[in-house]
Formats: C-alpha cells, structure tokens, sequence
C-alpha cells in the first residue's frame, strides 16, 4: 500500500479502470462507484487492510445506529410539550 501518494492518484487509477473496460466515462468514472462496490469482496478486505476494516465497521455501525433511530420516535414529555391554549387539558 502507498503510504504517500500523489494528487489525484485514485481519480487516476479509477479513470483507468473505467477506460481499461472500454467505456468512455463522461464523470471520471465516478458514476460506475456502486458497481465498483458492489463487485468488491468487502468482507475480504475488513479482515486484510486493517484501516480500511476500521472504516468499514465504523460506517456499519452508524448505519446501524441509523436504522435503530428511523423505527423508533422520541418519547416527548409533558415538559417539551407546549400547551395548547384551546385545550388546556390534553
């Protein structure tokens, strides 16, 4: 692995790619990232490339945590709650 690199070497190297394929990608490539990703072995790489894992499960976790906030609401209190003028009892 490169400890340091060039500017722009994986817009370089995933122009390449894309182009290595026969495509002429009119983004740089860009728009091919979800069937890049989707062709990775991910799993694969978490265990080989120790902060690339380190990412991985990062962004797993918020997504969890994501996932787990969307299917439940908050809980409001009688103090958040405003009153309501023509209905002073709820």
């Amino acid at each position: 692995p490169v400890q340091k690199c060039e500017r722009g070497l994986y817009k370089r190297l995933l122009l390449e790619a894309v182009r290595q394929t026969g495509v002429k990608p009119l983004l740089g490539g860009i728009e091919y990232t979800e069937d890049l990703v989707d062709a990775m072995n991910l799993d694969k790489l978490e265990k080989t490339e120790e902060s690339l894992g380190r990412l991985l499960k990062a962004l797993r976790d918020k997504f969890k945590e994501w996932e787990r906030s969307e299917h439940t609401t908050p809980q409001e209190t009688s103090e958040d709650q405003s009153p309501d003028p023509e209905n002073p009892h709820p």
